[in-house]
């Protein structure tokens, strides 16, 4: 079944140079990732069914990144495994990524994001308008994509949300801050006590006392 796969896989990419970005020409998310079709019938990220075709088998709990910032390349030279933090942090620190207009894949310009977000339309119509899904705008408008265009009118917090990646105190559907995060880490009650007191849930409480949730915000 790998071979067969393997072979499929083989087929839907352009093999440049070994350094180069290997583009995979089939079919695509919105967010310009690969995907192809796996033995169990569902879909996988084209550049996991890379490296476990040319590295090998992906650990539980990790991710496949791009070193190159391309996600439609399949290049095995520019994939390494992380944790979905290290992800968020590549996009955050690597000026050499390919982002905005840049990206291959982008429908959209500066000029266009700085108009949706300057816009009070419906995000339905705004789809319609640049040719994007209404869930696209939203993640445009709440800083999830494009956080690196901030127009002009843009509100205080809507702009630090922005510019900070929407995570931690500056996510959109937050109310807690970075004093309330320490002081839920030395918080030796129950979790649901914690959960009542602070407006959240029990489920919060244990991923921010694990580190899974505001892992960027340090102990005093």
């Amino acid at each position: 079944m790998l071979d067969k796969l393997f072979q499929r896989f083989e087929e839907k990419f352009t093999r440049s140079g070994e350094d180069e970005c290997w583009e995979w020409k089939a079919a695509r998310k919105e967010s310009g990732y690969g995907v192809m079709r796996w033995s169990d019938g569902k879909n996988i990220p084209a550049h996991r069914a890379a490296h476990i075709f040319h590295i090998g088998p992906i650990p539980e709990g990790l991710i496949v990144r791009h070193r190159c910032g391309n996600p439609a390349c399949v290049n095995p030279k520019h994939l390494l495994l992380g944790t979905l933090e290290d992800k968020h942090q590549d996009a955050r620190d690597r000026d050499r990524f390919v982002r905005g207009e840049r990206h291959p894949s982008s429908r959209l310009t500066e000029e266009d994001v700085r108009a949706i977000l300057a816009s009070a339309e419906h995000g339905d119509i705004l789809a319609k308008r640049f040719n994007v899904s209404s869930r696209y705008i939203g993640m445009i408008q709440r800083g999830v994509r494009w956080s690196h265009v901030v127009a002009d009118n843009l509100p205080e917090k809507t702009r630090l949300r922005r510019q900070y990646g929407a995570r931690g105190q500056y996510h959109h559907k937050t109310h807690l801050t970075p004093d309330d995060v320490r002081a839920i880490r030395k918080d030796e009650r129950s979790q649901s006590k914690i959960a009542a007191d602070f407006g959240i849930t029990r489920q919060a409480v244990s991923n921010i006392k694990l580190r899974k949730h505001w892992r960027h915000v340090p102990d005093d």
